[in-house]
């Protein structure tokens, strides 16, 4: 019996959804640098009770969103399918947060 040492690598993935991140994104946000595979959004993690540290730089990703009409249901192409179009989307990993103060109330 071969006895083989793997190593687990924890993907990034968003904290306040749960989802991981497609893989070319994943790649991206692999590549920037951090061991935290914790990521989101300003607001997310503003949400959370957390801020991002003055000076952090946002690691930028890509996301493929449906067009919509002003009722709501998908706006169709020329071809029929679903109208799509491609979205920055800009992240900060954990380690660039920090907690907010607790706010007294006078």
């Amino acid at each position: 019996m071969t006895n083989i040492n793997t190593t687990a690598i924890a993907l990034p993935h968003n904290p306040t959804t749960g989802k991981l991140y497609s893989a070319k994104n994943t790649e991206t946000l692999l590549c920037a640098g951090f061991e935290d595979p914790r990521w989101a959004g300003f607001r997310q993690w503003s949400n959370s009770g957390r801020k991002i540290v003055k000076g952090s730089k946002a690691t930028k990703i890509i996301k493929v969103i449906t067009v919509k009409g002003k009722d709501g249901a998908p706006k169709k192409g020329k071809d029929g399918k679903p109208a799509t179009r491609i979205r920055s989307i800009s992240l900060f990993n954990f380690s660039q947060t920090e907690a907010m103060p607790e706010t007294v109330n006078a």
